[in-house]
């Protein structure tokens, strides 16, 4: 058990230095790059057992916060980190007030099947209503519902819409973004510096079928 607790701080450690750092890639400022820190694999826990504390899984972790403490922001590396509910929505919210956003952009809670995912979703749309300003909330899929290979096609190719048979979307329309070749490029550059989307497992560096 230690020994797979340790694999889950390193990856977790690694996930969260990704997340802070490739967006740089991109031009953002490092001031405008936040990770609230919560654990993996646990947010629709949270929801189901809310207001109640939900441990971290397997690693034993100097403090609750310790993937929140990565982050370059002074403030949100001193935010009081509780592992529950009620405490994600308020980190939302505080976001919401400090970036007061036009466009916030989610995965499709029906959609994507990643259960962080979804309820990262609907823990959005709860600090969204508390908010209660007018936003535009642009929602995607990263782990299709049905079919983890989704988008098929060559990468510079048209995508089609994710499969859905259910009428409970309730999508008021479809925006697609274009990106020339040149931002293509900068994007595999970025992709590449993920270390879950290479060949190898970071935690023995064993070969991963992906």
């Amino acid at each position: 058990m230690a020994r797979f607790g340790e694999q889950y701080r390193a990856k977790g450690r690694t996930r969260t230095l990704d997340s802070l750092t490739v967006p740089l890639l991109a031009g953002l400022r490092a001031d405008q790059i936040r990770n609230l820190g919560y654990y993996d694999s646990t947010l629709r826990q949270l929801y189901h057992q809310r207001p109640s504390n939900v441990p971290v899984p397997l690693a034993k972790l100097e403090s609750p916060g310790y993937f929140r403490e990565f982050n370059f922001d002074e403030e949100l590396r001193n935010r009081e980190f509780i592992s529950n509910w009620p405490s994600l929505v308020n980190d939302l919210y505080a976001e919401l007030e400090k970036v007061e956003p036009e466009i916030v952009v989610a995965p499709h809670p029906f959609l994507d099947r990643h259960g962080d995912h979804q309820y990262a979703a609907i823990a959005l749309f709860e600090a969204l209503h508390r908010w209660d300003r007018e936003v535009k909330v642009l929602l995607y899929t990263n782990h299709a519902e049905g079919n983890e290979a989704f988008p098929l096609g060559p990468k510079d190719g048209m995508m089609g819409l994710p499969a859905w048979n259910e009428d409970n979307l309730n999508i008021t329309g479809v925006y697609s973004h274009p990106v020339d070749i040149e931002t293509q490029r900068q994007k595999l550059i970025a992709l590449e510096s993920m270390h879950d989307l290479r060949p190898f497992d970071p935690r023995d560096g064993s070969l991963s079928i992906r």
